[in-house]
């Protein structure tokens, strides 16, 4: 310590002049110049292809029922919105779907009353089971809750969204 404090006494300008140097490269390494560009993401949603049982990734702002190179499913795209779920980790092995979603204005046979609800007008269905049911009708929650009784003790029910896409 004495060495350095002798060097800054002998030598101040060279010191000064040094740190200034430093500061000035750092302020420039760390210093972004000019304006940043962001790269762009978009979120995205799974969704499932009714004939070929794949899941997709679309941008979350597709509305569907999507064509899919597999052709139509019962006369209409066979890629329907995928709610998947996962009692861990997200991964391809643990994740599973939940159910299937899509708007009821495309299927106008239902077994049960329309809502009144604006926001209720949806219909889903377990992957297993072709009949579609509005989402807030009692057919509909029992099927939701049979998707968070799928995880044992101690498991936590986990929503699995896909990763966002990058836009170049």
């Amino acid at each position: 310590m004495n060495t350095l404090r002798r060097l800054i006494n002998e030598h101040p300008r060279v010191v000064l002049t040094s740190f200034v140097v430093a500061a000035v490269i750092l302020i420039y390494v760390l210093w972004p110049d000019g304006e940043q560009k962001a790269i762009p993401h978009i979120a995205t949603a799974y969704f499932f292809d009714q004939n070929t049982g794949e899941l997709l990734v679309l941008p979350a702002d597709t509305d569907g029922p999507v064509d899919t190179e597999s052709g139509l499913y019962q006369g209409e795209p066979a890629g329907v919105r995928a709610h998947v779920f996962s009692c861990g980790r997200c991964t391809e092995d643990e994740r599973f779907v939940g159910w299937l979603e899509k708007p009821t204005a495309l299927s106008p046979h239902t077994t049960e009353q329309e809502p009144a609800s604006e926001s209720a007008h949806i219909f889903i269905r377990s992957v297993d089971n072709p009949t579609w049911v509005l989402y807030d009708s009692p057919a509909g929650r029992r099927m939701r809750d049979r998707v968070s009784e799928r995880c044992g003790d101690g498991q936590k029910l986990r929503y699995c969204a896909p990763k966002t896409m990058r836009v170049e």
